[in-house]
């Protein structure tokens, strides 16, 4: 036996929970089996009816009314459910009888005395890889690209040429409306391939399948087939928000079933199912303001039980970079340049179009060169993400343990490794009830309404007066400016302090003298004690201010003093 042949442990790259309503319940694993010889083979494990935990306070330790953030393992008793059956296993543990067809996790896990249950099955599958297989752990994952382009000649709006790239390897399907006009289309397209990306091609040794389909639902359903025989860790597209729901459309309109389209033919039928769950586009503020949110701040998510998991690497590219502001485009051209990869193809001889009006153009009169332009769209998003390794490396790595479509939440992130933080040290985290309110909270200053502590409009009205026909009116424009910023104050400052419910014996209600917007301020300011130190002095303990200080330095001077 080879050592190819010998298996030295397995990796969850992650999972998908599968409830179908049955008896049974199902877990699907997009794993890697890891040879002797270092290498590895992607594979689909499917896990039946696994076992996850909770906790519930043992009966002698049930002496409390309010929720803990932890209890010691010893006071409470562990259970193991499958995942379908969580609520009635609650039910039936709190309360002596089944759950009813309408009660939720939430309202069970109101108990003061129910401990991990917020973490979900699919997070528990994945550590449970890492903690039986820790040397088994990759840092890089495999990434293919998807991209469409759609009729904008007919007005139809229908899904023309549908490209996946993967490496060394890349299948685009085209609709043979598109090119009904033409004859030898695959000589033509794979003539301008070699004229316009020889040099790409030969890098990466790829091979190109074109093929022709008579309806866009044919063309999308091939090319997800090839995606299930590659099997990928990411499918990703620069803006998934226009393609996936046209993807989705051309599918419904043929006739096809989504859920085996987009499901691993391996996953049994009655499992199969597929959701595609567009990422809110306005949000609102703390103080009720309705605002758009840039294409590239929206996070959107399919689920499915695939070998691969579905990426938009332009709202990925932004939300990794938050804390650098915003670029001036978020358009995949800009970005290219941007990383001194070549950008977009483009022709000369239609230059002097731009948006729709090239879009038309080229399809009306250079179709096998937007077929191409459809390529090279795919291969310079890998491109990309080989430069920035966004996908490949810094997204599973921000992950960790917790499941991808979580990425978005810190918090919800924070409290998956709390779960494990606190097991390590003989403790159990506690799960969130459907209303968390406290009878007390009413007293002390709420949570809500932080963020605009500190509004534009408190700020001095002391800008430059740079508009000419209103003199007098100060623009928001400063010459010289300070700022100074409190790196990671939550959560580091909460862990540093030890500070938690279980640590926290008084909390402040009131100060004489103080509105709660200046309470509020004061709370703020004492994250950065010596920064802030003048403001607190001057705030709460009505020290002179530095103007007040040079008065009365002045005054001294004036009378001899110094």
């Amino acid at each position: 036996m080879s050592d190819s042949d010998l298996i030295k442990g397995k990796e969850c790259r992650f999972a998908t929970f599968c409830d179908n309503g049955s008896d049974h319940d199902l877990h699907v694993v997009k794993e890697y089996i890891h040879h002797a010889d270092g290498t590895r083979t992607p594979n689909i494990a499917l896990h039946w009816n696994y076992q996850r935990d909770f906790y519930v306070t043992r009966k002698g330790f049930q002496d409390h009314e309010d929720k803990k953030e932890n209890e010691a393992i010893e006071k409470v008793q562990r259970y193991e459910t499958t995942q379908s059956k969580l609520v009635n296993k609650l039910s039936q543990v709190l309360h002596g009888r089944p759950a009813g067809p309408r009660t939720r996790l939430r309202e069970l896990a109101q108990s003061p005395f129910i401990y991990g249950c917020d973490i979900s099955s699919t997070a528990l599958l994945k550590k449970a890889y890492r903690k039986q297989y820790p040397t088994c752990i990759h840092p890089t994952a495999t990434v293919a690209v998807l991209d469409i382009e759609t009729d904008v000649i007919s007005g139809t709006g229908d899904i023309i040429l549908v490209t996946l790239s993967f490496k060394d390897r890349i299948v685009t399907a085209i609709n043979t409306r598109f090119l009904k006009r033409v004859r030898d289309p695959i000589t033509n397209v794979n003539r301008l391939l070699q004229k316009h990306l020889s040099e790409e091609l030969k890098a990466r040794n790829a091979n190109v399948e074109i093929v022709l389909f008579d309806t866009p639902g044919e063309c999308c359903e091939h090319v997800l087939k090839r995606a299930h025989e590659w099997m990928p860790d990411f499918i990703t597209v620069w803006n998934i928000n226009f393609d996936v729901p046209r993807i989705v459309k051309a599918l419904d309109k043929d006739g096809y079933n989504l859920a085996d389209v987009f499901s691993d033919p391996r996953v049994p039928v009655k499992y199969r199912h597929f959701k595609y769950r567009e990422g809110a586009a306005q949000k609102v503020t703390q103080d009720g303001t309705t605002l758009s949110k840039h294409p590239a701040d929206r996070w959107h998510s399919v689920e499915c039980p695939a070998s691969f998991y579905f990426m938009d690497s332009m709202c990925l590219y932004k939300k990794l970079r938050l804390a650098k502001g915003n670029d001036a485009s978020y358009g995949l051209d800009f970005m290219l340049k941007k990383h001194d990869i070549r950008g977009k193809l483009h022709l000369s001889e239609v230059e002097h179009l731009k948006g729709l009006r090239w879009h038309q153009k080229m399809q009306q009169d250079f179709p096998f060169f937007y077929v191409v332009y459809n390529i090279y769209d795919c291969m310079s998003v890998e491109f990309l993400d080989e430069k920035t390794t966004d996908l490949s490396i810094a997204f599973d790595a921000n992950c960790g343990n917790s499941d991808y479509v979580n990425f978005p939440s810190n918090p919800r992130r924070i409290m998956d490794d709390l779960h494990y933080f606190f097991l390590d040290r003989g403790q159990v985290v506690g799960s969130t009830g459907q209303d968390m309110t406290h009878e007390n909270d009413e007293f002390v200053i709420g949570v809500d309404q932080w963020i605009c502590t500190l509004p534009s409009d408190n700020m001095d009205d002391n800008g430059l007066a740079i508009i000419r026909e209103f003199p007098n009116l100060r623009s928001m424009i400063r010459i010289h400016a300070a700022d100074s910023d409190v790196k990671a104050t939550y959560p580091t400052e909460q862990i540093t302090c030890n500070i938690s419910k279980a640590t926290t014996m008084r909390e402040l209600s009131h100060m004489d003298g103080f509105t709660e917007q200046q309470r509020r301020v004061i709370g703020l300011n004492l994250t950065g004690g010596v920064s802030n130190a003048l403001e607190l002095s001057t705030m709460i303990y009505k020290t002179p201010t530095l103007f007040e200080w040079g008065d009365l330095m002045d005054e001294a001077v004036a009378m001899g003093e110094f």
